[in-house]
């Protein structure tokens, strides 16, 4: 037992006073009460610091609790765990309890009632395995938590790699309290992290955007430095988790995930974990915007997400132009992501390189633009915005075609010259990639001012084509 007593002003705070309330109640009752984990710890490390989480550990079990407090709610009943509110503050209450055998490498499959030794051992840190008793003024540290604590390091309860395999979020966890509290991992617990760092896969998008949302603004750098340094082992060890794998089906080859370029991960730790996201569960139909609305990003980093979208949607993928109508919706939204991509100089080449090698093809024959793009555009570019990469790769063949492109387009809709550039770009760059002309409609098939006419005719039918859609949509409204 370690005496220690609250902060007059924090003891006085009304949320401490709930929680102590309910403590004095449960130990009136004849049961312990200890307040636990993350509050314990921060309120050791900033004594004026008041809590929003308080945990409280009891030895009484869910119905002594729900008989004792009224009104208590059972949020984990197979856990122990209840929902207790005091006014307006609320707080969880759970059983102690001891576990084994985490199969799913999340729950553990067998629980049940335990002491309180048993339940500090669960514990993932030793720094967040600390129990305040706040009626009598003393903690409990099974597991030298304190000394952790004055030495301002993470090591794990136990055997790290036990605690670690357990539950793989863990693993992020600890990358996460290091970089929020600024300390130090000790070695082992280090060393056990980065080793299991391909056990990262078994962890779904929802968990990781909730660890990656709790992370400090000024601590990213801290904690992608720690995540680059077993990133290797992640890229290595897993697989994209594609719908063919699931059900069994191993007729389509998939691309092997290149390492993440260290400097870019550093340099860009939003886009690393959306990556890390897809290699997770796969890309499926999920709104990715809305899912890192809140992660501090970048205006880079938004636009790599806006990539890897489109990217893992096959939005870069050329349609099939046989039989098809090279004037369709499917070519339209085609052409109008090349148009998106042909603008973005926030992207680096370098960048769109690094998202496109670890974004997981389920068909690697499909042609996509996206990705013969990188390659023609990175030999002498790869530090330049992508617009401004692919218009010095092809500005020399493009100028004098353009020029012509201006005059004819003198009495022609104002769309008209927009497209027709358009046309002419991505027509060169087919030509780089090495497209041959089967996979392209005529007005993209452009070699050496060849064609022109046919662009320019395309050109000005699409322009027609968009003022005759915009004028149904107004009469539409009206």
């Amino acid at each position: 037992m370690i005496p220690y007593k609250l902060d007059k002003a924090v003891s006085e705070h009304p949320r401490i006073l709930a929680a102590r309330g309910i403590c004095e109640t449960l130990k009136k009752a004849g049961w312990q009460a200890w307040w636990v984990g993350g509050c314990v710890r921060d309120f050791l490390l900033n004594p004026t610091f008041v809590p929003q989480d308080i945990d409280i550990a009891t030895d009484a079990s869910f119905n002594s609790v729900r008989k004792i407090l009224p009104g208590t709610l059972a949020i984990g009943k197979a856990f122990g765990v209840g929902l207790t509110s005091i006014g307006e503050h609320s707080f969880e209450i759970a059983t102690f309890r001891k576990e084994s055998d985490y199969v799913d490498r999340r729950h553990p499959s067998k629980v049940g009632p335990g002491t309180i030794e048993e339940d500090s051992s669960r514990r993932d840190f030793t720094v967040n395995a600390l129990y305040f008793d706040p009626i009598d003024d003393v903690i409990v540290d099974f597991h030298e938590g304190m000394s952790d604590l004055n030495s301002r390091q993470l090591r794990c309860v136990g055997d790290a790699i036990t605690r670690l395999h357990e539950d793989p979020l863990r693993i992020l966890r600890l990358y996460r309290f290091a970089a929020n509290l600024n300390f130090e991992i000790e070695e082992t617990t280090r060393q056990a992290a980065q080793s299991l760092t391909g056990e990262l896969i078994h962890i779904s998008l929802e968990r990781v955007l909730l660890e990656i949302s709790k992370l400090k603004t000024l601590a990213i750098n801290s904690f992608t430095k720690n995540v680059k340094s077993a990133q290797p082992v992640l890229l290595r060890d897993s697989h994209p988790n594609s719908k063919s794998l699931r059900e069994g089906d191993t007729s389509n080859q998939l691309k092997a995930p290149k390492l993440v370029v260290p400097d870019l991960a550093l340099r860009h730790p939003g886009s690393l974990f959306a990556l890390m996201c897809i290699h997770n569960e796969g890309f499926e139909s999920r709104d990715w915007q809305l899912a890192f609305k809140s992660w501090p990003l970048s205006l880079e980093e938004r636009a790599h997400i806006d990539l890897i979208v489109r990217c893992a949607s096959k939005k870069f993928h050329i349609p099939p132009s046989n039989g098809s109508d090279p004037r369709s919706s499917l070519w339209r939204e085609w052409l109008e992501n090349c148009r998106w991509l042909l603008r973005q100089n926030r992207i680096e080449v370098v960048a769109a390189s690094w998202l496109t090698d670890n974004i997981p093809l389920t068909r690697i024959e499909e042609i996509d633009i996206l990705r013969g793009f990188c390659r023609v555009c990175s030999q002498e570019n790869s530090q330049l915005g992508f617009g401004t990469a692919v218009e010095k790769t092809i500005s020399a063949d493009a100028k004098p075609m353009r020029t012509i492109l201006q005059d004819w387009a003198t009495d022609k809709p104002p769309e008209a010259l927009g497209w027709a550039r358009l046309f002419v770009d991505i027509s060169l760059l087919m030509n780089l990639i090495g497209i041959d002309n089967i996979n392209r409609p005529a007005y993209l098939r452009l070699s050496e001012g060849s064609n022109l006419a046919e662009t320019c005719s395309a050109a000005l039918q699409w322009s027609l084509n968009s003022q005759s859609q915009s004028r149904k949509r107004k009469a539409h409204s009206e």
